[in-house]
């Protein structure tokens, strides 16, 4: 209502009016202000908007319903135009098709049109109204600015559809001359909405009777026992079965219950074997009197006669390692053994192993990364001592290897030996093998 009071400079507002009060009132309204047409927007419900278009002096007045209202504001289009300048009214062919819309376009000629010569207006043409009929008989109203002498135009706004409702003869009253057939007021619509939703619900209520109308047949007929014609033909006695078939279905019965456990036998064999295994890795062991026990497959002995086992020197302890004669440790301690010659080649000389890296023979820093096995005790006669390899630092390249010999009363005590590696513990302060060791670190740092 305010852009086409901003769109009619020679229009006048007034305030409210009573809706108790009879719409005939407005043409004293009209007279005291000295205007002869009326436009009147009555808004109902909050919804619904209707515009009342009259000729106060003598009629006729027309009724409109507004659909599809849209402001400049929220529209927000380019084109611009003056406030006070004159607009061109442009009106569809098919107004001269209709008598009754021959009688509004005159209508509309009048409220529309800004007089000549007003004294609110500007003797300019810069903007056009613009008033086209529907496929359905509406009006389309729109305003557009005239941007140039091409007659470009750019759309200002407002813009809003007026259907046609009746058209009576007075202002606001009198005979009716046309009444639109084809409408439909918005309450009527709503009620039709509202009785089709209804009738979904009425349908929805229909069928769930159907539903449980139909289950309770169902389960009726479940109840009901019926004789099967069949069943007497293909009927199978429960006979006691014999001793062959029962011996039959236990061993089946058997075999289903050995399905359910065979992986967790299966899991537990392989759980054994595997302890198994990891026993028969280590080398060494040590009973609870703190004698070594050999356990290693790899060592192999020979079977000892009766009378070597008696001579068995019982004062020293053994460490899976037994001790050989005489003979052997005299033939291995000269220059001309066998086995002392294999050590030698093998690890070079051991008398000049320290704590000095660079001491070490160019043999033995080849096999610094070997570990102390059983077998590798046998080849490089280790009855006598042992080769400890000590822990390094990282910025260490490669680790200190020291033979250590072991005399007769020495005991060498280790934790945990396995086919890789022997782990020592440190040796009491009695022991004489503890000077051998390197200064601050001790045969246990491994």
């Amino acid at each position: 209502m305010n852009d086409i009071k901003v769109l009619l400079p020679h229009a006048k507002g007034d305030s409210k009016l009573d809706r108790q009060k009879s719409l005939v009132v407005i043409n004293e309204i009209a007279e005291m202000k000295n205007c002869t047409k009326v436009l009147y927007f009555e808004s109902r419900k909050h919804k619904d908007v209707y515009l009342w278009m009259s000729n106060v002096d003598n009629g006729p007045s027309v009724k409109f319903l507004v659909h599809n209202m849209h402001t400049m504001m929220e529209m927000k289009l380019s084109g611009n135009c003056l406030k006070a300048s004159r607009p061109i009214l442009s009106f569809d062919s098919r107004f001269d098709e209709e008598p009754h819309l021959t009688l509004i376009k005159h209508a509309l000629m009048q409220t529309f049109g800004t007089p000549n010569h007003h004294p609110r207006s500007q003797p300019f043409f810069d903007h056009v109204f613009s008033f086209s009929v529907t496929p359905d008989l509406k009006i389309w109203f729109r305003n557009f600015q005239i941007v140039d002498e091409t007659l470009q135009l750019q759309e200002i706004g407002p813009r809003f559809v007026l259907e046609t409702i009746r058209i009576f003869a007075g202002s606001f009253e009198g005979a009716v001359l046309y009444d639109n057939p084809d409408y439909e007021s918005p309450n009527a619509k709503r009620r039709a909405i509202k009785l089709l939703g209804k009738g979904k619900y009425i349908e929805k209520q229909l069928s769930k009777k159907a539903a449980l109308s139909k289950a309770q047949q169902i389960k009726e007929v479940i109840a009901e026992k019926v004789e099967d014609p069949v069943g007497e033909v293909f009927e199978v006695k429960d006979e006691p079965l014999d001793e062959d078939a029962k011996r039959i279905v236990s061993m089946i019965e058997k075999k289903k219950k050995k399905k359910k456990f065979r992986g967790r036998v299966e899991k537990r064999k392989a759980e054994v074997g595997d302890a198994k295994a990891q026993i028969n890795s280590f080398c060494y062991t040590q009973d609870s009197k703190g004698s070594g026990v050999s356990r290693s497959s790899e060592i192999k002995k020979e079977p000892e006669d009766e009378d070597k086992s008696k001579q068995r020197d019982s004062s020293t302890k053994s460490y899976g390692l037994e001790k050989r004669p005489k003979k052997e440790a005299e033939d291995d301690e000269g220059p001309e053994g066998e086995s002392a010659m294999k050590s030698k080649e093998r690890w070079g000389a051991s008398e000049g192993w320290g704590s000095d890296k660079k001491a070490a023979p160019p043999k033995e820093k080849e096999k610094v990364n070997l570990g102390v096995s059983g077998k590798l005790a046998e080849d490089t006669n280790m009855y006598r001592g042992v080769l400890i390899k000590y822990n390094e630092p990282p910025e260490a390249k490669k680790p200190t290897i020291r033979y250590v010999e072991l005399k007769e009363k020495d005991v060498l005590k280790f934790g945990f030996s396995s086919r890789e590696f022997v782990v020592l513990n440190e040796k009491s302060a009695g022991d004489d093998g503890a000077s051998d060791a390197e200064p601050g670190k001790s045969p246990g740092s491994e």
